[in-house]
């Protein structure tokens, strides 16, 4: 007895064997092209693509450094918003006065940039379409590197930086970090 496998086989077998091959088409093949080569006009095509794949791959690779500046400027827009909508960040509302201590005040400015800077990061993944898991890594990582060395930039042109807040909040900047440092929870780790 043979098994509908074993028939099958067969009958290819014999197909083959009697120089009646039928032709599968393949993709990316022209039909009537002898041995397989392409028709110019599906060259040309090809070649078009593959230009336009390096140009898609290059765009993609930039997207990254996009998503980088806007982790930066997620943190940017936070401590606007927070300065011009509160004030200096140490200045605590009356009714909390002695309670915070510095470094829980640190630890609430630092809390409170991340968490408006993320939901900013959100704002912005949904806007630019940059919501894969390459692209929010970025703009966390753009998110931490703005938190925590964002000050070396004021200590460097604080001119600049009084047009967007103001010279008591760049003094305040000065005053509460050192230059070529990481600032984390109120305290700065010099770098050189």
């Amino acid at each position: 007895m043979i098994s509908n496998g074993q028939l099958a086989f067969n009958q290819r077998v014999a197909r083959i064997n009697s120089g009646q091959v039928c032709r599968v088409p393949q993709p990316g093949v022209a039909e009537n092209a002898s041995h397989g080569w392409l028709s110019d006009a599906e060259l040309a095509r090809t070649v078009r693509s593959s230009v336009g794949a390096g140009l898609k791959d290059r765009l993609h690779a930039l997207s990254y450094v996009w998503a980088f500046l806007l982790g930066v400027l997620s943190i940017l827009l936070s401590r606007y918003t927070v300065y011009h909508l509160h004030g200096l960040p140490n200045e605590v509302p009356k009714q909390f006065a002695g309670m915070v201590g510095d470094i829980a005040m640190a630890d609430l400015i630092m809390g409170v940039d991340v968490a408006i800077g993320g939901f900013i990061l959100v704002a912005f993944a949904l806007a630019f379409n940059l919501a894969t898991r390459e692209h929010m890594f970025c703009k966390f990582v753009g998110l931490w590197v703005a938190t925590t060395m964002m000050h070396n930039l004021v200590h460097m042109y604080p001119e600049q930086w009084t047009t967007l807040f103001s010279w008591e909040w760049v003094d305040w900047v000065r005053s509460t970090t050192d230059p070529n440092s990481i600032l984390f929870r109120g305290m700065s780790f010099k770098l050189t």
